[in-house]
């Protein structure tokens, strides 16, 4: 006969990690998201393994070998590839942009459309989009507010009062193990959430001429027009979280 035990510990750090990740990717993006992090979360291996590629030290590479990565791409706010890009006044062609021109195309395409009489023959969306901000080349988005954020406590009061409970009955694996993922995720959310969003783009060149273009795929097209589109056309680091 073999006696089989099942590590409880161990279930838990692997199961729920990437909705642990997820979570943890917007929590610089909300105000006071940081600070309500203090409850019990499974998944903390996906957790560890995802986020130990931040820290450039020997010990993490050890154990969780890979590419060092900076906090943008990790976040899923920069890296995304965009559309082509035709300027109308000076005839540059950018086969490739950024991740901002990709979300502002996305954005394009999800807004109501209004259907043109004439022949009907493939469907392509167009969006005619008036840039008259142009932004600072150095800026630092203001984070979202919550929509609710006292349902937070419902998962942290959740973890208190069973981890309290444990130590009423004399259970201190159970107590303890609840305790140290509380903890963990509690620090995680605290440190992570400490970073600032930072939105950064080039300066566009004194006498150069208006960046009026045509952006898009052979599905939605974008009309720009505006003085300057270097913000939404920056190929590498538009975006930032330090």
């Amino acid at each position: 006969m073999t006696n089989f035990s099942l590590n409880t510990s161990g279930v838990a750090g692997v199961f729920g990690g990437e909705e642990a990740v997820a979570t943890m990717a917007t929590v610089h993006v909300y105000e006071h998201r940081k600070w309500l992090g203090w409850y019990n979360s499974p998944g903390s291996y996906t957790v560890a393994k995802r986020y130990g590629l931040l820290a450039n030290s020997r010990f993490f590479s050890g154990i969780f070998p890979g590419i060092h990565t900076d906090p943008a791409t990790l976040f899923e706010l920069d890296g995304w590839k965009g559309p082509k890009f035709r300027a109308a006044h000076s005839g540059s062609v950018l086969d490739e942009t950024g991740h901002l021109a990709s979300l502002f195309l996305k954005e394009c395409s999800d807004l109501p459309a209004d259907a043109v009489p004439g022949r009907q023959t493939k469907q392509i969306g167009v969006t005619v989009a008036e840039l008259h901000h142009v932004p600072e080349e150095h800026m630092y988005p203001e984070p979202l507010d919550m929509a609710s954020p006292i349902v937070a406590l419902i998962p942290i009061t959740v973890s208190i009062g069973t981890s309290v409970t444990c130590a009423y009955f004399h259970d201190w694996f159970s107590f303890s193990m609840i305790l140290l993922g509380t903890i963990a995720s509690g620090v995680s959310c605290l440190v992570i959430g400490s970073g600032k969003l930072t939105f950064t783009h080039p300066k566009a060149a004194d006498g150069c001429p208006p960046g009026d273009g045509v952006l898009g795929t052979d599905k939605e097209i974008a009309v720009l027009r505006g003085p300057e589109v270097n913000p939404i056309m920056t190929i590498s680091g538009g975006v930032q979280c330090s």
